[in-house]
């Protein structure tokens, strides 16, 4: 009857062992999200387009910004950040990418997500894909308001958890199709 008792607790235990072991084992994949950056708070004060700004964080992903935002879309050219931080503050998602040599594949990548993603129920994705550089650690930086998420490489999967996680969750949400006056952007110098 001892012997029983003993065989039932180890059994309990190994049992235990392994569950946790599986509970660890997925919090720790490398799903993109859990590597992501929450990132300070720098306010989201409008400004008229054009005025100076600068950032506490770069690329920036909320701060005092221009009171317009920008058309969704891909770009040739970086853009004025002023201008999509306040996408960003509409829920939107920022992709980033540095190729100083040139990237004609992860381009085509990033633009085919663009056209890919998914609509959440809106009528044009909320995603703007464009070069960018200043403070650009990886090839690749997502962003939403207040949160960063830096990629060696390109990853699909990766890419769509976070904006499907983020997108449509800024502190100043516009509803779909709801004829928010974009302003076209201008090129950063």
């Amino acid at each position: 009857m001892f012997t029983m008792s003993r065989l039932k607790v180890g059994l309990f235990i190994a049992l235990l062992l392994t569950a946790l072991m599986a509970v660890l084992s997925a919090c720790s994949s490398d799903d993109g999200i859990l590597q992501e950056e929450l990132i300070e708070d720098e306010g989201r004060s409008h400004v008229v387009a054009g005025s100076p700004l600068a950032f506490n964080n770069y690329p920036p992903t909320s701060g005092t910004h221009y009171e317009s935002s920008m058309p969704w879309g891909v770009y040739e050219e970086t853009q004025l950040e002023g201008y999509w931080v306040h996408n960003l503050e509409h829920g939107g998602v920022v992709l980033l990418y540095n190729c100083p040599e040139g990237c004609p594949e992860l381009k085509q990548d990033l633009e085919d997500f663009y056209s890919n993603a998914a609509l959440n129920g809106c009528s044009e994705n909320r995603v703007i894909v464009m070069p960018y550089s200043e403070g650009m650690k990886t090839p690749i930086t997502l962003l939403a308001w207040r949160r960063r998420l830096d990629l060696e490489q390109y990853d699909r999967k990766k890419i769509e958890k976070f904006y499907v996680r983020y997108e449509e969750n800024g502190p100043e949400n516009i509803p779909c199709n709801a004829g928010v006056q974009n302003m076209p952007p201008t090129a950063a110098p």
